[in-house]
Protein backbone atom coordinates (compact mmCIF):
# COMPACT_ATOMS: atom_id res chain seq x y z
CA UNK A 1 0.00 0.00 0.00
CA UNK A 2 1.74 3.11 -1.13
CA UNK A 3 1.56 6.47 1.54
CA UNK A 4 0.43 9.76 0.29
CA UNK A 5 2.84 12.37 0.78
CA UNK A 6 2.16 15.65 2.15
CA UNK A 7 4.69 18.17 1.46
CA UNK A 8 4.01 21.32 3.32
CA UNK A 9 6.04 24.79 3.67
CA UNK A 10 6.62 28.12 5.30
CA UNK A 11 6.72 30.75 3.00
CA UNK A 12 9.22 33.25 3.71
CA UNK A 13 12.80 31.95 3.98
CA UNK A 14 11.77 28.63 2.75
CA UNK A 15 9.43 29.25 -0.92
CA UNK A 16 10.97 32.95 -1.07
CA UNK A 17 14.57 33.48 0.58
CA UNK A 18 13.93 36.29 1.85
CA UNK A 19 15.18 36.24 5.17
CA UNK A 20 18.18 38.80 5.26
CA UNK A 21 16.57 41.05 2.67
CA UNK A 22 13.37 41.61 5.56
CA UNK A 23 16.19 42.35 8.18
CA UNK A 24 17.50 45.12 5.63
CA UNK A 25 14.40 46.35 5.68
CA UNK A 26 13.72 46.49 9.15
CA UNK A 27 17.34 48.51 9.76
CA UNK A 28 17.22 50.67 6.66
CA UNK A 29 13.94 52.01 8.39
CA UNK A 30 15.08 52.40 11.74
CA UNK A 31 18.61 53.95 10.24
CA UNK A 32 15.16 56.92 8.69
CA UNK A 33 14.44 57.01 12.15
CA UNK A 34 17.65 57.94 12.85
CA UNK A 35 18.33 55.11 15.63
CA UNK A 36 20.54 51.82 15.81
CA UNK A 37 20.23 48.65 13.70
CA UNK A 38 18.56 45.80 15.99
CA UNK A 39 21.02 43.32 15.97
CA UNK A 40 20.48 40.12 13.76
CA UNK A 41 20.32 37.97 17.20
CA UNK A 42 17.39 39.58 18.37
CA UNK A 43 15.40 39.69 14.29
CA UNK A 44 16.81 36.18 14.15
CA UNK A 45 14.82 35.62 17.85
CA UNK A 46 11.33 36.81 16.15
CA UNK A 47 11.67 36.26 12.72
CA UNK A 48 9.33 33.78 11.50
CA UNK A 49 6.40 35.18 13.98
CA UNK A 50 3.32 37.53 12.37
CA UNK A 51 4.81 40.62 11.03
CA UNK A 52 2.71 42.49 14.10
CA UNK A 53 4.76 40.65 16.82
CA UNK A 54 7.95 41.12 15.02
CA UNK A 55 7.15 44.92 14.98
CA UNK A 56 6.59 44.75 18.55
CA UNK A 57 9.24 42.99 19.98
CA UNK A 58 11.77 45.67 17.67
CA UNK A 59 9.56 48.04 19.24
CA UNK A 60 10.35 47.21 22.94
CA UNK A 61 13.95 46.85 21.74
CA UNK A 62 14.59 50.26 20.16
CA UNK A 63 11.97 52.49 22.85
CA UNK A 64 10.29 53.45 20.04
CA UNK A 65 7.79 56.03 19.95
CA UNK A 66 4.10 55.56 19.35
CA UNK A 67 4.67 57.79 16.15
CA UNK A 68 7.98 55.90 15.17
CA UNK A 69 6.52 52.49 15.60
CA UNK A 70 3.72 53.54 12.96
CA UNK A 71 6.22 55.00 10.51
CA UNK A 72 8.35 51.58 10.78
CA UNK A 73 4.90 49.66 9.86
CA UNK A 74 4.10 51.81 7.11
CA UNK A 75 7.38 52.66 5.90
CA UNK A 76 7.89 48.39 5.75
CA UNK A 77 4.72 48.05 3.78
CA UNK A 78 5.62 50.53 1.59
CA UNK A 79 8.94 49.26 0.90
CA UNK A 80 6.78 46.17 -1.30
CA UNK A 81 6.60 48.71 -3.88
CA UNK A 82 10.31 50.01 -3.99
CA UNK A 83 12.64 47.63 -6.88
CA UNK A 84 15.71 47.09 -5.00
CA UNK A 85 17.39 43.71 -5.20
CA UNK A 86 18.89 44.21 -1.71
CA UNK A 87 15.46 44.47 0.14
CA UNK A 88 13.32 42.07 -1.87
CA UNK A 89 14.09 38.24 -3.40
CA UNK A 90 13.28 36.74 -6.80
CA UNK A 91 11.61 33.73 -6.97
CA UNK A 92 13.72 30.67 -7.76
CA UNK A 93 12.33 28.88 -10.89
CA UNK A 94 13.68 25.79 -10.59
CA UNK A 95 12.33 25.57 -7.47
CA UNK A 96 9.08 25.51 -8.74
CA UNK A 97 9.50 23.29 -11.45
CA UNK A 98 10.90 20.50 -8.86
CA UNK A 99 7.56 20.93 -6.99
CA UNK A 100 5.68 20.50 -9.70
CA UNK A 101 7.83 17.57 -10.56
CA UNK A 102 6.14 16.64 -7.10
CA UNK A 103 2.93 17.54 -7.56
CA UNK A 104 2.97 15.15 -10.80
CA UNK A 105 4.29 12.19 -9.32
CA UNK A 106 1.56 12.81 -6.94
CA UNK A 107 2.81 14.53 -4.07
CA UNK A 108 0.25 16.87 -2.22
CA UNK A 109 1.71 20.26 -1.60
CA UNK A 110 0.83 23.21 0.41
CA UNK A 111 2.11 26.61 2.67
CA UNK A 112 1.40 27.56 6.39
CA UNK A 113 2.59 30.94 6.31
CA UNK A 114 2.35 33.61 9.07
CA UNK A 115 2.09 36.17 6.69
CA UNK A 116 -1.99 37.30 6.29
CA UNK A 117 -4.11 36.79 3.45
CA UNK A 118 -3.11 39.72 1.71
CA UNK A 119 0.52 40.24 2.50
CA UNK A 120 0.81 36.56 0.57
CA UNK A 121 -1.52 37.29 -2.10
CA UNK A 122 0.60 40.97 -2.39
CA UNK A 123 3.88 39.15 -2.35
CA UNK A 124 3.48 36.18 -4.50
CA UNK A 125 2.19 38.27 -7.44
CA UNK A 126 5.42 40.50 -6.78
CA UNK A 127 7.90 37.87 -7.55
CA UNK A 128 5.32 35.85 -9.94
CA UNK A 129 4.61 32.78 -8.40
CA UNK A 130 1.61 30.95 -9.71
CA UNK A 131 0.05 29.94 -6.27
CA UNK A 132 -2.34 27.14 -7.89
CA UNK A 133 0.81 24.92 -7.88
CA UNK A 134 -0.15 24.61 -4.09
CA UNK A 135 -2.95 21.84 -3.08
CA UNK A 136 -3.51 23.77 0.19
CA UNK A 137 -2.82 27.26 1.22
CA UNK A 138 -3.29 28.50 4.72
CA UNK A 139 -2.23 32.44 6.41
CA UNK A 140 -2.75 34.04 9.40
CA UNK A 141 -6.11 34.72 8.53
CA UNK A 142 -7.54 31.65 7.98
CA UNK A 143 -7.16 30.37 11.35
CA UNK A 144 -6.62 31.97 15.20
CA UNK A 145 -4.28 30.08 16.20
CA UNK A 146 -0.47 31.00 14.82
CA UNK A 147 2.90 29.55 15.33
CA UNK A 148 4.62 28.36 17.78
CA UNK A 149 1.27 27.08 18.34
CA UNK A 150 1.14 23.49 17.74
CA UNK A 151 -2.85 24.73 17.16
CA UNK A 152 -2.01 26.23 13.92
CA UNK A 153 -1.66 22.39 12.02
CA UNK A 154 -5.19 21.94 13.19
CA UNK A 155 -7.32 22.74 9.58
CA UNK A 156 -3.96 20.66 7.79
CA UNK A 157 -4.82 18.09 9.91
CA UNK A 158 -8.32 18.40 8.47
CA UNK A 159 -6.82 18.63 5.18
CA UNK A 160 -4.46 15.49 5.46
CA UNK A 161 -7.94 13.30 6.67
CA UNK A 162 -9.71 14.23 3.84
CA UNK A 163 -7.14 13.75 1.13
CA UNK A 164 -6.14 10.25 2.32
CA UNK A 165 -6.15 7.52 0.71
CA UNK A 166 -7.05 5.47 3.36
CA UNK A 167 -9.95 6.09 5.64
CA UNK A 168 -9.09 4.65 8.88
CA UNK A 169 -6.46 6.23 11.65
CA UNK A 170 -4.03 3.75 11.66
CA UNK A 171 -3.82 3.79 7.77
CA UNK A 172 -3.93 7.46 8.30
CA UNK A 173 -1.45 7.98 10.18
CA UNK A 174 1.35 5.80 7.78
CA UNK A 175 1.19 8.89 5.19
CA UNK A 176 4.21 11.33 5.11
CA UNK A 177 4.00 14.39 6.11
CA UNK A 178 6.43 16.93 5.66
CA UNK A 179 7.40 20.35 7.11
CA UNK A 180 9.87 22.29 5.80
CA UNK A 181 10.20 25.70 7.94
CA UNK A 182 13.28 27.85 8.69
CA UNK A 183 13.15 28.79 12.46
CA UNK A 184 13.49 26.84 15.69
CA UNK A 185 11.36 29.29 17.47
CA UNK A 186 8.46 29.41 15.71
CA UNK A 187 8.49 26.45 12.71
CA UNK A 188 9.68 23.48 14.45
CA UNK A 189 8.14 24.43 17.77
CA UNK A 190 4.70 24.79 16.36
CA UNK A 191 5.86 21.23 15.02
CA UNK A 192 6.86 19.67 18.71
CA UNK A 193 3.98 21.36 20.11
CA UNK A 194 1.27 19.96 17.23
CA UNK A 195 -1.64 17.76 19.41
CA UNK A 196 -0.87 14.29 19.43
CA UNK A 197 -4.11 13.59 18.28
CA UNK A 198 -2.95 15.01 14.75
CA UNK A 199 -1.00 13.09 12.05
CA UNK A 200 2.39 13.48 12.44
CA UNK A 201 4.39 16.03 11.00
CA UNK A 202 8.42 15.23 10.39
CA UNK A 203 10.28 18.51 10.44
CA UNK A 204 12.94 19.92 7.95
CA UNK A 205 14.97 22.50 8.58
CA UNK A 206 15.84 25.01 6.03
CA UNK A 207 19.19 27.16 6.90
CA UNK A 208 18.44 30.50 5.23
CA UNK A 209 20.01 33.22 7.31
CA UNK A 210 17.74 32.62 10.94
CA UNK A 211 18.46 29.65 12.56
CA UNK A 212 22.02 27.49 11.23
CA UNK A 213 22.81 23.72 10.70
CA UNK A 214 24.80 23.52 14.22
CA UNK A 215 21.91 24.72 15.81
CA UNK A 216 19.44 22.76 14.33
CA UNK A 217 21.06 19.94 15.11
CA UNK A 218 21.15 20.95 18.79
CA UNK A 219 17.39 21.36 18.78
CA UNK A 220 17.14 17.40 18.20
CA UNK A 221 17.32 16.99 14.04
CA UNK A 222 19.49 14.72 12.28
CA UNK A 223 21.75 16.08 9.21
CA UNK A 224 18.97 13.62 7.10
CA UNK A 225 16.46 16.39 7.87
CA UNK A 226 18.08 19.72 7.43
CA UNK A 227 18.74 21.27 4.29
CA UNK A 228 22.25 23.14 4.84
CA UNK A 229 21.43 26.57 2.60
CA UNK A 230 18.07 27.54 0.52
CA UNK A 231 19.99 27.19 -2.72
CA UNK A 232 20.39 23.59 -1.54
CA UNK A 233 16.50 23.08 -1.32
CA UNK A 234 15.69 22.31 -4.73
CA UNK A 235 18.36 19.59 -5.02
CA UNK A 236 16.61 17.82 -1.14
CA UNK A 237 13.26 18.38 -3.35
CA UNK A 238 14.56 16.68 -6.13
CA UNK A 239 15.77 13.63 -4.17
CA UNK A 240 12.61 12.95 -3.40
CA UNK A 241 11.62 13.35 -7.30
CA UNK A 242 14.13 10.75 -7.91
CA UNK A 243 12.40 8.50 -4.98
CA UNK A 244 8.57 8.79 -5.94
CA UNK A 245 10.35 8.14 -9.60
CA UNK A 246 12.15 4.95 -7.91
CA UNK A 247 8.86 3.52 -6.04
CA UNK A 248 10.57 4.57 -2.80
CA UNK A 249 9.21 6.21 0.21
CA UNK A 250 11.28 7.33 2.01
CA UNK A 251 11.13 7.27 5.87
Amino acid sequence: MSKQIFLIFDYDGVIVDNTLHGHRRINLILAELGLLPVPASILRKNWGKKLEDIFTSISKFSHLKENDLAYLKKRYCGLDEVQDSNLHSSLDKNLVNTLALLRKHGCLIGIVTSRDKASLEKDTNRIGLDVSIFHYIQTASDWPAHKPDGNVFKPLNDWVHENTSNSTETHTADNQILYFGDTINTDYAAVKNACSDFAPIKFVGVCSGVNTFEEFIEAGLNETEIVPSHDCLNYYLKRLVQAKVNGICEN
